[in-house]
């Protein structure tokens, strides 16, 4: 029962989303990964990971992201994470930005027949070059779950918020994004995740925006 209730109210997290009244300004969005995960031993996991985006209805390279996480298994339903992600964006104004971030996360997973349920908490920093070094903190929480429907085939639903720290001229929940995914596995090491994703950005410069974003993943185990 628990679980049915954590299933609908993400359900209902991304229909409110969609039908929130106010004036937004949209666009579609393309994001494209590769990841790569190598097991050190039964504890720490390294994994890269690669991602291009396309904005202003897929016509447009908007970014690219590198990210590096380390991740250590505390056991079999939790886990911690730290990461390095830079970014490098294509601005408006036609000239490249760059931003170096660092991230730490805490994760719980609670499993029940073909149904997991994941919590995850982070805490990131960032600084940009464009903003004369300025830095930002963000707490971040994730909750999805997701259904195995066979052995090939998972499908997920998840709902993220953003919530600035130290900056009281910010609302309180700079960005959310609810998703809805397919994985399919090719063998044991290798699967693709195509997504759907919709994201509010409430504390962007102008008026609010709405992102409807495709995206798609290929990942490898070694």
């Amino acid at each position: 029962m628990k679980i049915i209730k954590i299933i609908f109210f993400i359900c209902f997290s991304f229909l409110i989303n969609l039908a929130y009244a106010q004036v937004f300004e949209d666009d579609a969005m393309l994001f494209l990964g590769i990841n790569a995960e190598k097991k050190i031993n039964d504890k720490f996991t390294i994994a890269l990971n690669e991602q291009v985006r396309f904005n202003q209805n897929i016509s447009n390279f908007q970014q690219a992201n590198t990210t590096l996480l380390l991740y250590y298994k505390i056991n079999k339903n939790s886990k911690v994470d730290v990461g390095y992600n830079n970014r490098q964006k294509k601005e408006l104004e036609d000239y490249y930005s760059f931003r170096n971030r660092y991230f730490a996360s805490i994760y719980y997973k609670y499993k029940i027949k073909k149904i997991t349920l994941t919590n995850r908490l982070r805490y990131q920093t960032s600084t940009y070059t464009d903003k004369d070094n300025s830095n930002s903190n963000f707490i971040r929480y994730k909750l999805s779950v997701k259904y195995n429907v066979n052995t090939k085939i998972d499908f997920s639903l998840s709902n993220e918020i953003n919530c600035p720290l130290f900056n009281p001229n910010t609302l309180p929940i700079n960005r959310n994004r609810s998703a809805a995914e397919l994985t399919y596995r090719f063998t044991k090491k290798i699967n693709t995740e195509i997504y759907f994703m919709f994201q509010r950005k409430y504390n962007y410069k102008g008026a609010p925006r709405r992102q409807f974003i495709i995206g798609a993943n290929l990942n490898f185990e070694f």
